[in-house]
């Protein structure tokens, strides 16, 4: 069998099947494996054998603010099924020598783990996994991508063809799994599928062009119809992709968040997903501007001067010694920005928010110039969305039959999982979870062949 992609859930499709005795290829588009991976932090969500239904619960009550009334999001039946499956993912894990621990310290959650260090850990996977898959027998062929699905006279896929400047490579396989990714890096196929998250810059994987999703359409999979953009941390400098996979954003609390038009629309210490759920921006990156006075830009991680200096591209930070003058510069009325600024002062004055209910000891005016506005963008981490699959990662055609032969894991195939929002520690139980049991039933598949 051929396992497409080498990030967390391609790799963990391809150990999955391995141990169930498959021989498996596992085809890289990229020289190097990883994909999206190594840009986590590493925190994956797991349960013990028989508490599966204890993960789910814990994910659905972390997951309330993020359900959208009425929607069918999150299905739970999936859920239900990397629930079930996790222990085997984390003995996979364990196996390649990652020594995976449940998180501690401060915010810790239940259910939730990560390899043992204390940084990212998103690479960790790769580096154990690769060697571990070359250890059951797999075979990894990198700078091979995926450009063809082989279909036989009934419609079931049996192989894969890599078609590259230098060589072609076909693999005849009995079962074909596809683990490549999003398509966040392909603007055309984000208008088509997710036009809202049109022009937002992402932290997602410079391979993720929506070939995997190209090639199962071909092949007459379904996909979602409702995908969205998986909100990350709000950032200075857009193309900063190590910081899309942060917890915290490098906006500062104590400051106002305006609109490109500017409006205040939410709290500032709100969740970077609420956050970017009220700056959507039509056709182009999602965000705001972050306005500071001199006492504020203090706090910026990178000093305010050094951004203001390096004014350029996608990464603008302005300086004024009005307000006036700084919304001129950030093409916004300034009679707007000055009345909300004015809004923002008085209640910081009376130390209660009452228009959004930001926590008091944050609420510093901005009276002290010089004043500066720094645009602050959403580095997404990719679409949630894809093509269909049923809970045994099987793809589905429009009228839900199965398309043999063909099963897909990851964010190729990840929109059942989530609600209105991206869930911490939700991109890698997706890869894992649902790698695991994409890899153990196209290995009993190409064995029954």
């Amino acid at each position: 069998m051929v396992v497409v992609g080498g990030g967390l859930s391609g790799l963990t499709a391809a150990c999955s099947a391995a141990g169930q005795g498959a021989s498996v290829a596992l085809i890289e588009k990229q020289a190097f494996l990883g994909g999206t991976t190594m840009l986590a932090t590493g925190t994956i969500r797991y349960a013990d054998e028989g508490d599966g239904a204890g993960m789910v619960q814990a994910i659905l009550d972390e997951g309330a603010p993020f359900r959208e009334e009425g929607s069918q999001f999150p299905i739970t039946d999936y859920l239900d099924a990397i629930g079930e499956v996790s222990y085997k993912s984390t003995a996979i894990y364990n196996a390649a020598g990652l020594n995976m621990l449940p998180e501690s310290g401060d915010g810790a959650r239940p259910y939730v783990q990560k390899p043992d260090t204390s940084g990212k850990a998103g690479g960790l996977y790769i580096k154990q996994l690769e060697p571990y898959l070359e250890s059951l027998g797999g075979t990894i062929y990198k700078s091979s991508p995926a450009t063809e699905l082989i279909l036989d006279d009934s419609g079931a896929v049996v192989g894969v063809i890599s078609d590259t400047d230098t060589s072609k490579k076909t693999f005849n396989a009995g079962a074909v799994v596809l683990a490549c990714g999003d398509f966040a890096r392909n603007q055309e196929l984000i208008k088509e599928y997710d036009p809202e998250s049109a022009g937002n810059f992402t932290g997602t994987a410079v391979g993720n062009t929506g070939d995997g999703l190209v090639m199962a359409v071909k092949a007459g999979a379904a996909v979602w119809d409702d995908m969205f953009s998986m909100g990350g941390a709000f950032v200075f400098n857009p193309y900063d992709s190590h910081r899309a996979g942060m917890k915290a954003s490098e906006t500062l609390d104590n400051s106002l968040f305006v609109s490109l038009t500017g409006e205040r629309r939410i709290k500032e210490n709100a969740s970077s997903k609420f956050v970017q759920a009220v700056f959507i921006n039509e056709n182009e990156g999602d965000g705001c501007w972050d306005i500071m006075d001199a006492e504020i830009a203090k706090g910026t991680e990178v000093p305010i001067d050094e951004m203001v200096a390096a004014n350029g591209g996608a990464r603008i930070a302005y300086q004024a010694d009005t307000i006036e003058e700084l919304a001129e510069l950030t093409g916004i009325d300034p009679a707007v920005l000055g009345a909300t600024v004015d809004r923002y002062n008085e209640l910081c004055e009376a130390g209660e928010d009452t228009d959004f209910g930001k926590d008091a000891q944050l609420m510093v005016p901005i009276k002290t110039p010089p004043f500066y506005a720094v645009r602050s963008y959403c580095v997404t981490r990719g679409i949630a969305g894809g093509i269909k699959t049923t809970t045994s990662a099987e793809v589905v055609r429009e009228d839900g039959s199965i398309i043999p032969g063909l099963y897909a894991s990851g964010a190729i195939a990840s929109r059942p999982f989530y609600g209105g929002a991206y869930q911490g520690a939700a991109a890698l139980s997706v890869a894992g979870n649902m790698g695991y049991i994409a890899g153990e039933n196209a290995a009993k598949t190409a064995l029954e062949k």
